[in-house]
């Protein structure tokens, strides 16, 4: 059960963990001194830098601003695993991104990493973090599908096209990798999603999370 934005403070990370969290979702970017920063600010378009949002927030600027990621991981329980999410992923601003955080000396074993530019985790991969192929759109999953990929960590789709798309996508995704739904925060559709085969949810709710723990434990018993 992943954590879709790790909070800023100690407490509600703490308070995501007791509702059954247990991966924490750090959006990653460069910022104007090639620190690694957790930002979720992205240019709005490729050809307008300036301009970045989050969601329908909107605000000026062409670097990124946030906390160091060293300060973000410190708010977490000892453990919890992180995800380390790649918004950074055009072009050759990926592949620094990636190597820049080579330089930080993070235990692999505690961190997954993904991103939508799937080439540029190679390198990550081979220093033995576990990378998820992120897909967004129809096509990047049409892609996913058809191309003969070689099977990685896991896979992280946004939770709609789970199910909108062919027939057993899932099955089909899951000899990839596992298979994680983005952005959930329904209780009722993370079940759902449960119940059709996906290993893993994200979401930015408690109530999700509880509800899934709920749900593994009544299937234990």
């Amino acid at each position: 059960m992943i954590a879709h934005r790790t909070p800023a403070d100690r407490t509600s990370c703490e308070a995501l963990v007791a509702s059954g969290a247990n991966v924490f979702e750090v959006d990653l970017m460069l910022a104007a001194d090639d620190e690694i920063v957790l930002s979720h600010d992205i240019p709005f378009l490729t050809s307008v830098p300036w301009l970045r949002h989050d969601g329908l927030r909107f605000m000026f600027g062409r670097h990124p601003v946030g906390p160091p990621l060293a300060a973000v991981a410190e708010l977490l329980p000892s453990g919890v695993e992180m995800l380390l999410d790649l918004k950074c992923d055009r072009g050759t601003e990926a592949f620094r991104l990636v190597r820049k955080l080579l330089t930080l000396g993070l235990d692999p074993a505690r961190c997954y990493v993904s991103s939508k530019n799937w080439r540029s985790m190679e390198e990550l991969e081979r220093e033995g973090f576990r990378t998820w192929r992120s897909v967004a759109h129809p096509w990047a999953l049409k892609g996913l599908l058809e191309d003969d990929a070689a099977p990685g960590y896991a896979v992280t789709v946004r939770h709609p096209l789970l199910t909108s798309g062919p027939n057993g996508t899932i099955e089909r995704l899951q000899r990839l990798g596992k298979v994680m739904a983005w952005t959930v925060n329904d209780p009722q559709r993370a079940g759902e999603l449960v119940a059709a085969g996906v290993d893993g949810v994200t979401s930015d709710l408690p109530a999700v999370f509880s509800s899934m723990s709920a749900e593994v434990t009544r299937r234990a018993g």
